[in-house]
């Protein structure tokens, strides 16, 4: 079965999870070639909770700003366009999806996971330059949005796929054998419908090189992620690779480590999701080794 059927399936059942309100409005702008910061700012305005969001970014010590700002109109020309959106879609999906029917599928885990792994891609791309911070944070943080989706339109069937995967299959595996569609695809199609098809587009364009790139930089941010939430020898290892892989030394990636551990942090408390204290790479490295 083609995945664009298994696709209208899942999109039939009304459960996938998707920006609702300002936030689509945001989106739905975005895509339009003649719309301003400004025109951003007006939607953002409707909303008192993502304003304030968008206020607490641009105020925050990481932004650089010199000056209180109290303008969302202001926060939204500093920001930029590609941030505002990223930040909208952070506040609003996450508002709409901390609970959900699936007993196994952990909420509270996959927004922090998602976070840990928005704020890596956001700092990968400052160090190599493949595509802008903002857009990597928004990149980061919906590369795994499908997992989501099968949990919201599936629980019952999704916590028998979790049980499968505590039986040693692997997760990516044991979700294609039971819904006929990778998360990859599924999380494109949905943000497809959102109308984000610029955002899509613009990565489908992407020279071959810069293809290679972008995934090399997602393969490292999920393994700086997963190492804040849960770290392991094997993770370790496979960091060690993905870095290399993008020409990326060790105190390269031990110092931007604890700049992404902060801003997951700070990050984590706007919004609410949970978070931790996590050492430097290389204690990490030690207290893993000790416990082998």
């Amino acid at each position: 079965m083609e995945d664009a059927s298994v696709y209208e399936k899942l999109k039939a059942t009304d459960d996938l999870p998707s920006p609702k309100g300002v936030a689509m409005e945001v989106l739905r702008a975005i895509e339009e070639v003649d719309t301003s910061v400004s025109d951003l700012a007006g939607l953002v305005e409707k909303d008192p909770a993502i304003s304030a969001r968008l206020l607490r970014a641009v105020n925050a010590p990481v932004s650089g700003v010199a000056r209180q700002i109290t303008s969302v109109r202001d926060a939204a020309s500093l920001l930029g366009m590609d941030a505002v959106q990223g930040i909208t879609l952070a506040f609003t999906l996450l508002s709409d999806n901390r609970e959900g029917q699936c007993e196994r599928f952990d909420y509270e885990l996959f927004w922090s996971e998602s976070l840990a792994r928005a704020c890596a891609m956001r700092h990968v791309a400052v160090k190599t330059a493949t595509i802008s911070p903002d857009e990597a944070f928004t990149y980061g943080l919906l590369a795994m949005f499908g997992r989501l989706g099968l949990a919201c339109a599936f629980p019952q069937k999704y916590d028998i796929v979790l049980n499968t995967v505590d039986a040693g299959v692997p997760l990516g595996e044991a979700e294609e054998a039971e819904f006929g569609i990778t998360v990859v695809q599924l999380t494109a199609r949905m943000l497809y419908d959102w109308g984000m098809k610029r955002y899509l587009d613009a990565i489908s364009r992407s020279t071959s090189d810069d293809v290679h790139r972008l995934d090399a930089m997602l393969r490292l941010s999920c393994s700086l992620a997963r190492i804040m939430i849960e770290p392991s020898l094997d993770l370790l290892r496979t960091l060690a690779e993905n870095a290399e892989r993008l020409e990326l030394g060790p105190d390269v990636v031990g110092e931007m480590f604890i700049e992404i551990s902060d801003d997951w942090r700070e990050l984590g408390r706007d919004l609410s999701v949970h978070t931790r204290q996590v050492a430097s790479l290389h204690e990490i490295f030690q207290e893993v080794q000790q416990s082998s």
